[in-house]
């Protein structure tokens, strides 16, 4: 009844997954599923309660990221309580997925502000160019 997300809501990834710290919070996630005792709702609660504790990071920085990792959406039923019926090894795939995707989105937007500084970089060596070539500039 529980199927892997194929795909993550884009405006939940721009909001729960843009910050500097996403993938070691993911990574962190990961580690806490493997590593929770017992895990159950209590267990797993208090696990992510001592974890945002221990990082001074508000519970939701570590709930939010975590329910679009396992369901690929921003909203759906309680993630302790998901996490405790699906049991841990259903954890282990859909987290390494959005790992995995979350490293390659990263590259992707690295890589295309390297490509524009290029290109403003070239634009601005070759000096004044006509302007139909300076739509680059917009990209």
């Amino acid at each position: 009844f529980f199927a892997e997300p194929r795909t993550y809501d884009e405006k939940a990834v721009r909001k729960q997954w843009s910050g500097d710290d996403t993938l070691a919070r993911l990574q962190t996630v990961r580690d806490l599923l493997a590593t929770a005792t017992p895990f159950d709702h209590d267990g797993l609660k208090a696990a992510f309660e001592a974890k945002a504790a221990e990082t001074e990071a508000s519970l939701g920085q570590y709930v939010h990221p975590t329910r679009l990792a396992l369901t690929g959406k921003s909203v759906g039923p309680g993630l302790f309580e998901l996490t405790e019926l699906l049991g841990r090894p259903q954890m282990f795939s859909p987290i390494r997925r959005s790992i995995l995707y979350f490293d390659s989105l990263r590259f992707v937007i690295a890589s295309s502000k390297m490509l524009i500084m290029v290109r403003k970089r070239a634009l601005l060596r070759s000096g004044p160019r006509p302007l139909a070539d300076r739509s680059l500039l917009k990209a």
